[in-house]
């Protein structure tokens, strides 16, 4: 089981703060802005893209090295029994998954993800490695668990509920 340091892992994603705000900007064509809100960032977003006619609120997802999975975090704590993102509801409507080593960017709309998580999510554990995560912080210790997903697979998956979807 690998070991991360809560505080030392949120220090390093702050460093990252506005990484992606370029694309961000391209995509949605607005004003980033980081949320600092501990309340809001806890529903689900990091950053708020201001637009005219809407915000598209944004959950980043910050890896220090490229790998060909998304890490699906079903269980937040498993000691509490508290959800990880993708089991539960989230205000963001699309997960940013960052990765330094590469310098990529990858937008998955949160809502499609969900869904194929939903859909999918049992067969995804029984199929692909889960990981075990200790987190230590201040005055605390939990494990985060979650399975990696193969990034092809979770494409296919999104773009079948999204075909399943047009009229």
């Amino acid at each position: 089981m690998s070991t991360h340091n809560f505080n030392d892992s949120l220090k390093f994603a702050n460093s990252y703060n506005n990484y992606a705000d370029r694309l961000y900007r391209k995509v949605f064509g607005g004003a980033c802005e980081v949320i600092r809100d501990k309340k809001t960032q806890l529903l689900g977003a990091d950053v708020k893209v201001k637009t005219a006619n809407r915000d598209y609120f944004i959950e980043e997802k910050i890896r220090r090295f490229y790998y060909d999975d998304f890490f699906l975090e079903y269980w937040s704590s498993l000691e509490k029994l508290k959800p990880g993102w993708i089991a539960k509801e989230q205000i963001c409507d699309y997960i940013s998954y960052i990765c330094i080593q590469n310098e990529t960017v990858e937008l998955l709309p949160f809502p499609l993800l969900k869904n194929a998580w939903e859909r999918k999510g049992d067969v995804w554990k029984s199929t692909y490695p889960i990981k075990n995560i200790l987190n230590v912080g201040d005055c605390s210790q939990y494990t985060t668990v979650g399975v990696c997903v193969p990034r092809k697979i979770v494409r296919q998956e999104i773009s079948r509920i999204y075909q399943k979807a047009k009229i």
